[in-house]
């Protein structure tokens, strides 16, 4: 039984298929009318197939979107306009875990122009220098297209629940060489940016070029102490669980044991998700005690089990069966303590039974922002649900209540790769409403002034306030 109950931890695990080998230019080579059909029809019938909202038929807007996308393929396209006109389909459903993407290896081969920013309630601002911009530059227009219509045109093709994760993933898409001949309906290799300096306007060209990834980003998971404020500071951009994440954390709960630290910090603010057992791991150290997690609703298909196979076997619908839910039904209802159960089989005897010397009792403080998605939005749901500490900073990418546990599928005739959504997640706390995004106990917006001057007002606040306990 055990070897079964740690298969099923792929549930909730970001699970799929290998794209195609493709090598064509996806800003320059062309997709037929026949092969846009067949590509149209394999996403329309998996999403029919895998789809939870989809297990009555499709949705209004759905049926709509894919008339608009099939009328729009009569005629050769560019894969990179192919590319968007599924995403605006997909875009429709407003599932942002439902989508089509662009695998790494033929996403290196796309030109970007140099243009970092954070999109803040101020505007799109630049957050670091360039040899054209400078920190704190407001990005007014590009090629004379506002920062408005912008946002309104990158909403259709951006699967969302909601505006702040639009505004979260716009750095990496903005910058792309297919988002912008998409948004200004260009086909030119240089693009006019209008920049506000302090109070002057000037028009600055940038260039799509081949770049290599940025090597100045930080490490994906760290750690710092600060003694004179007992402050531990840990965060991880992604939730992988792996060696890595369980020996730096348990190195960081040592050391918050060993200098006494009253107050502990988990940022979020950019992890875009992944393995839900982090959640559960990191939570093992907090003395909560017993604390509801979040459930599911998973729409079996002939899709997830293509990809999940051993969600069929007999051993693992027992194992869920023996929770009480009901697998001869075509969509599992299962309460949060299945998922808890699933995700802590990883963890194995440690979970519940970490060292008592080790476990935090301290102020908890979770930083959120318009990048937490997915798992790490389900770790702040867990958290606000159930009160474990203070959540700090700006709202999340996600709904409360959002789609998950994704099938991956290779889109014919096309690099491209769907993902589906086969499941509803739902908040701990099943009397509260379901909200568009989790919305932080104290809300701390970024201004350009924190930008400009590399100010993090989060971090700030958090400080102020565990300099009012003392």
């Amino acid at each position: 039984m055990k070897k079964i109950i740690l298969v099923v931890v792929c549930i909730l695990i970001l699970s799929g298929c290998a794209s195609i080998q493709w090598s064509g230019d996806p800003l320059e080579e062309i997709i037929t009318p026949e092969e846009m059909t067949e590509s149209l029809d394999f996403i329309a019938d998996s999403v029919l197939h895998a789809h939870p909202d989809c297990i009555n038929g499709f949705p209004e807007s759905f049926s709509e979107a894919l008339m608009d996308a099939r009328d729009e393929s009569v005629k050769p396209m560019t894969f990179d306009r192919f590319y968007m006109n599924t995403r605006r389909l997909l875009a429709s459903l407003h599932d942002a875990h439902t989508t089509v993407e662009i695998p790494e290896k033929v996403l290196e081969r796309y030109p970007t122009i140099d243009m970092p920013v954070s999109w803040i309630a101020e505007g799109l601002i630049v957050s670091r220098d360039t040899d054209l911009l400078k920190r704190g530059d407001r990005i007014v227009s590009i090629n004379g297209i506002s920062e408005e219509v912008l946002f309104a045109a990158m909403d259709e093709v951006i699967s969302n629940e909601n505006p702040y994760f639009i505004k979260g993933r716009a750095p990496e898409l903005l910058v792309r060489g297919d988002y912008l001949r998409y948004l200004t309906d260009s086909t030119e290799e240089v693009f006019m940016i209008s920049v506000k300096r302090d109070g002057t306007v000037m028009e600055l060209p940038l260039a799509l070029e081949y770049r290599d990834r940025d090597d100045d980003a930080r490490h994906w998971i760290g750690c710092d102490i600060n003694r004179e404020l007992s402050l531990g500071y840990f965060y991880f951009n992604t939730c992988i669980y792996d060696k890595e994440f369980t020996i730096t954390l348990d190195k960081f709960m040592r050391l918050v044991d060993r200098d006494n630290i009253e107050n502990v910090v988990l940022d979020l603010r950019n992890n875009i998700g992944g393995d839900g057992t982090v959640i559960y791991a990191f939570l093992n150290y907090l003395d909560t005690g017993k604390f509801d997690s979040m459930g599911m609703d998973l729409r079996t298909s002939e899709e997830l089990f293509s990809v999940m196979p051993f969600l069929k076997m007999k051993g693992t619908k027992n194992f869920i069966a023996s929770f009480g839910v009901n697998v001869e039904t075509e969509v599992w209802s299962m309460p949060g303590e299945v998922s808890e159960a699933i995700l802590t089989q990883r963890i194995s005897k440690k979970y519940r039974d970490i060292d008592p010397d080790l476990l935090f009792s301290g102020n908890f403080y979770l930083l959120t922002g318009s990048r937490t998605f997915s798992s790490a939005n389900m770790f702040a749901t867990i958290v606000k649900d159930n009160e474990i500490g203070t959540i700090i900073g700006e709202p999340t990418g996600n709904e409360l209540n959002f789609h998950g546990m994704l099938v991956e599928l290779d889109i014919p005739n096309t690099p491209f790769i769907v993902t589906i959504a086969a499941a509803k997640n739902y908040r701990p706390d099943v009397l509260m409403e379901n909200e568009n995004a989790l919305v932080p106990d104290i809300t701390v917006e970024t201004t350009i002034g924190d930008i400009k001057y590399g100010k993090d007002p989060q971090m700030e606040k958090i400080l102020k306030e565990i300099l009012s306990k003392e």
